[in-house]
């Protein structure tokens, strides 16, 4: 019990110093980051309709115009400008956002979808584990990853909720009420990289077409919507983000990230072959649990090693991409079953990491970070594993979809 103390002080600590940043207005840039893209799809969808939404152009001189208030008094201008790569479907959510003022928008969002976030913990504690603690609780919700979706105004909370029913429904033997959920994050696609696969490999049929039933709606809806043009404007958004210029890609806690990274003291060919290797083995490590699917008390776990080889395998994985994560480890948690060396990794690992370097370097704080957590996703993907060796039977109560 003595690190769950440690960990909320600390917690505490980061919070009041993230506060005394903010106050100072030194970190007004980096708050609303992808939330103005969202504002910014929501008023020129209402002015111009949902298919102007992938207009580079609007989007720039949109989000230029909308400047945050600071707690200093001051007006933030955007850090950089973010498109939105969602399904047309996907951005009807943002149109309500323009009924309110940019800034008052933004702290709308980023508490409600903290609120909810946090209701959506307790409740899939109690359903994994029969009890929410509340020091427990507040350790998960304070750490790094969902801060950093609250003060970028991300909408990862959104797939927590898709990912924690899709694993509640498969447990209580819904199989395609489970992939009908499970549709929902193909608001970013390339978190399903290696969960599709798994399932096939699993012969979860019952899942899959769950999946392809909502997934087949929500092209549909977006085709409907936006039309066949949309659609391609929306795919050119998407190639974008895959483009080799992508601003945020050394700060990727992914196998790509680890390329950028090391093609400044490597020739690139040996970089990029040692993501290509790095990528192919979590593959392979993490569909061959799959394959020898666990017990169902071991399913959390399955989960784990999938979400964190998914951040070293997708194409595109940011730091914040860790909150999908943290249902599952709470729920270990919560049963008593996550070693101590987990809640030490993801209380102090990054602040250890990030301060130094930025007091040494910067412009390199943010790379080193990303690495750092490369290396635990790998460190959890073998870990999980592991955990499930010898088990067999049913990944999830139910067996044979």
């Amino acid at each position: 019990m003595w690190l769950d103390g440690a960990w909320l002080v600390f917690a505490l600590c980061i919070l009041l110093a993230l506060g005394t940043w903010v106050a100072s207005g030194r970190a007004c840039r980096y708050l609303a980051t992808d939330f103005r893209g969202y504002y910014a799809a929501g008023l020129i969808a209402r002015q111009a309709g949902l298919a102007a939404v992938y207009d580079p152009r609007m989007q720039g001189e949109t989000q230029a115009a909308l400047l945050l208030d600071c707690p200093d008094g001051s007006a933030t201008p955007p850090r950089l400008q973010v498109l939105v790569p969602y399904l047309p479907v996907f951005n009807l959510l943002f149109l309500p956002l323009p009924a309110l003022g940019f800034s008052n928008a933004y702290a709308a969002w980023s508490l409600i979808g903290l609120l909810v976030f946090l209701l959506y913990l307790i409740r899939f504690s109690l359903a994994l584990a029969g009890r929410v603690e509340a020091l427990r609780l507040a350790q998960w919700a304070l750490c790094f990853p969902v801060l950093a979706n609250v003060f970028l105004g991300q909408i990862n909370f959104l797939m927590v909720i898709a990912l924690g029913e899709f694993f509640l429904a498969s447990r209580r033997g819904r199989p395609f009420v489970a992939g009908l959920w499970l549709a929902v994050l193909l608001i970013k696609p390339h978190v399903l990289i290696l969960l599709l696969p798994g399932l096939l490999i699993a012969w979860r049929w019952k899942t899959l077409l769950g999946f392809g039933v909502s997934g087949f709606a929500l092209l549909l809806a977006s085709l409907l919507l936006v039309g066949t043009s949309g659609l391609q404007a929306g795919m050119a958004v998407v190639r974008s983000f895959a483009g080799e210029t992508f601003a945020s890609v050394p700060e990727m806690m992914n196998a790509r990230g680890l390329a950028f990274n090391l093609v400044r003291v490597l020739p690139s060919w040996i970089a990029w072959g040692l993501a290509a290797g790095l990528m192919l083995v979590t593959a392979l490590v993490v569909l061959s649990r799959w394959r020898r699917t666990p017990r169902s008390d071991r399913s959390l776990w399955l989960m784990l090693a999938t979400l964190a080889g998914t951040c070293v395998v997708a194409w595109h994985a940011n730091l914040y991409l860790w909150v999908l994560l943290v249902p599952f480890l709470l729920a270990l948690d919560s049963r008593r079953q996550l070693p101590l060396a987990y809640l030490a990794l993801w209380a102090f690992g990054p602040a250890v990491v990030f301060i130094p370097v930025t007091l040494l370097n910067p412009a390199l704080a943010q790379p080193a970070l990303a690495m750092a957590m490369l290396a635990a996703n790998v460190v959890v993907v073998v870990d999980a594993g592991r955990r499930m060796e010898g088990d067999s039977g049913s990944v999830f109560i139910r067996p044979g979809e």
